[in-house]
């Protein structure tokens, strides 16, 4: 089977031709069981791959890749064009962060809603009682090794402090809010998951979990691993 790979943009807005790609992506996905969400560049094989990115002109298109991998535009803030009950896993890395909260409750329950008995999902975030935590701490070893990590990949300022470079954390990459390990466990069990746990990287139930998830040191020394099973 073809691998595939699907790219929803945060910010598409529905054209009149939307129906037709949502028909579309519908007959694509209707053998897909796992979602790497926020996927970036890693597009892992035998998952449905899933970038956050802007839609010059915002519309709904397909194209292909040069090796025939499928890219569907699709706005994920909107219900997913899969069918209820069949997606066993999704990982979702540093990307509920670039929704606004209520966006990020509405994702969640879109997941739960796809997803089959025993699903597990997992999220990926940084963790704002961490960073609260080393600021209260004045652990400036921690935003030193942070911004070091973080200036040469994305064109960050001249930060000097710690405040400057905890806004950075929160501002800089277009975050809209930021969640600790009580208020995912909520926004969770607000969906209707459940045995919510914290996790170490790369400890996890999903398969390929070592290509999925990130070993760069700067998302590990600022990252939260939840995991959630949707029981019924």
């Amino acid at each position: 089977m073809q691998i595939e790979s699907l790219f929803i943009f945060s910010l598409a807005k529905l054209t009149g031709k939307s129906k037709i790609y949502r028909e579309l992506i519908k007959r694509r996905l209707s053998t897909a069981d796992r979602l790497n969400v926020g996927c970036g560049i890693n597009f892992v094989e035998n998952w449905i791959n899933i970038g956050l990115f802007d839609i010059p002109g915002g519309i709904y298109s397909l194209s292909k890749t040069k090796n025939q991998t499928l890219i569907i535009h699709f706005d994920m803030t909107q219900e997913f064009p899969i069918n209820p009950n069949k997606i066993r896993y999704i990982f979702a890395a540093h990307f509920i962060e670039h929704l606004n909260f209520s966006q990020g409750i509405n994702f969640l329950r879109n997941c739960y809603k796809v997803m089959r008995k025993n699903g597990i999902i997992r999220l990926n975030f940084p963790d704002l009682e961490l960073w609260s935590k080393k600021y209260y701490e004045n652990d400036l070893s921690f935003f030193k090794k942070y911004y070091d990590f973080s200036k040469n990949i994305s064109g960050l300022p001249e930060l000097r402090t710690k405040g400057e470079i905890f806004m950075s954390q929160v501002h800089w990459w277009d975050h809209k809010w930021c969640y600790d390990f009580d208020s995912i466990k909520d926004i969770l069990e607000r969906a209707g998951f459940s045995n919510i746990a914290r996790k170490k990287v790369f400890e996890s139930s999903l398969p390929d979990i070592k290509k999925l998830e990130s070993d760069a040191p700067d998302r590990i020394l600022e990252t939260i691993y939840v995991e959630a099973e949707k029981l019924h």
